[in-house]
């Protein structure tokens, strides 16, 4: 999406917010405080958790790297997990409650889970961010699903 616009601090917002944007000049001369933003399309994927008494399940605090960690066991396809690097997972303890965690997705990698039918997993590696909490379910909502889909925003 290109947007122009007359002010920098919709960029500093942006920052805030970590929207991913770039932004740059228009022309060989600024304009006083003229520029075009390219807001990229974000992904965003809920997913329904259990928890026990120390916290929701499959959630692993990365030692040494700040409010970072591995989610994992989910039964999604690796190409497909792999879209969501850059884009936002939100885990539900319920699907009719909000999100209690989520943050953006750093990367992802193909597990081995023997349990189930299907043994290739993958885990998510997710940066802890306020703006992932308290967010309402979206997505497919039927009795079965544990996963709203990937949603392109």
């Amino acid at each position: 999406m290109l947007i122009y616009y007359n002010s920098s601090i919709i960029c500093a917002k942006l920052q805030r917010l970590k929207i991913p944007f770039s932004h740059k000049s228009i022309g060989s001369s600024p304009i006083s405080g003229i520029f075009y933003l390219n807001i990229y399309k974000m992904k965003k994927l809920h997913l329904k958790t259990s928890a026990n008494d120390s916290g929701l399940l499959y959630l692993k605090k990365i030692p040494d790297e700040e409010h970072t960690y591995w989610s994992g066991k989910w039964d999604i396809k690796f190409s497909v997990a792999k879209t969501l690097i850059g884009g936002m997972i939100f885990l539900h303890k319920e699907k009719s409650k909000k999100s209690t965690f989520g943050g953006k997705v750093l990367d992802v990698r193909e597990v081995e889970y023997l349990e189930g039918k299907r043994t290739r997993r993958v885990e998510f590696k997710i940066k802890s961010m306020v703006e992932g909490r308290d967010v309402k379910w979206e997505g497919k909502d039927h009795s079965m699903a544990y996963s709203g889909g990937i949603i392109d925003t």
